[in-house]
């Protein structure tokens, strides 16, 4: 689902008009990928989790269970964030699993929500 320049990708949707305008949408999928390009901006932020909610009357997307936010490099990672499309701030709530390493199969508890901050790229000296 596109409406202007924000992208849905899911499993299944769910979506509600009110006067031919799109009001919400609920995306289920694993997993279900929000993509906003805010304006002004070269790198999209793409959020993922296994449910979706888009409130597009007040520009708000909710994502639930195993729920990240990525931008560039930068990713938020919890159970739950909100994150306002016109902002681009969010709520975080922690709990769920973060995986193990890519072929590692153990998890550990995500107790809190997470951040992982790319460092930027360094200055070349001008000396």
């Amino acid at each position: 689902m596109e409406q202007g320049t924000t992208k849905l990708q899911a499993d299944k949707l769910i979506a509600q008009y009110k006067d031919e305008e799109l009001e919400k949408a609920t995306a289920f999928g694993e997993p279900a990928v929000f993509r906003e390009r805010p304006e002004g901006e070269q790198l999209d932020v793409v959020g993922e989790a296994l449910r979706l909610e888009l409130d597009h009357a007040n520009d708000i997307v909710t994502m639930y269970e195993d729920a990240s936010i990525t931008k560039g490099g930068d990713k938020i990672l919890g159970e739950i964030i909100v994150y306002n499309i016109i902002t681009e701030e969010m709520t975080v709530r922690g709990g769920g699993v973060l995986q193990g390493a890519q072929g590692d199969e153990a998890t550990q508890p995500l107790e809190r929500p997470r951040i992982i901050i790319q460092p930027k790229p360094s200055q070349p000296s001008t000396e």
